[in-house]
């Protein structure tokens, strides 16, 4: 079973009041586009994104029933960025860490093998070969 990836993916979103606290954490006191998003919320997007590609685009599409939900369009939008820009800087901060021991522990290995190939076999003295003598 393949999955095909797709370029654009398109996310439903329901904008009202009672359906807006579902998408954040509950304990979080912060305003509303400051605040976490909650993991049933970030396990939905992220089920939705699974097939996207590297330079995919992500289209949310937000349901606003009444003209009074529309204002809270714009602080979901930027409290769903701002989670995923911290992800992101936390997973490339990783891979940096990740990539610095790497290197050096190819710099370390690389270092053993020249000792070993090169100096060892001078402070080691040869054995004659009785045969050739």
């Amino acid at each position: 079973m393949s999955k095909t990836l797709t370029k654009k993916i398109n996310i439903f979103l329901a904008v009202d009041y009672q359906t807006l606290d579902s998408y954040f954490n509950s304990h979080d006191p912060s305003p509303l586009y400051k605040r976490q998003l909650s993991h049933k919320f970030e396990e939905y997007i992220m089920a939705s994104v699974a097939t996207v590609k590297r330079y995919s685009v992500i289209f949310y599409k937000l349901n606003c029933p009444g003209a009074v939900d529309k204002q809270y369009a714009e602080p979901l939008m930027y409290a769903i960025r701002r989670h995923f820009s911290i992800k992101k800087a936390i997973r490339e901060e990783t891979f940096r860490k990740f990539k610095r021991k790497s290197w050096m522990l190819l710099c370390i290995s690389l270092i053993i093998v020249i000792l070993s190939e090169a100096f060892l076999p001078l402070l080691i003295p040869r054995a004659k070969d009785s045969r050739w003598g």
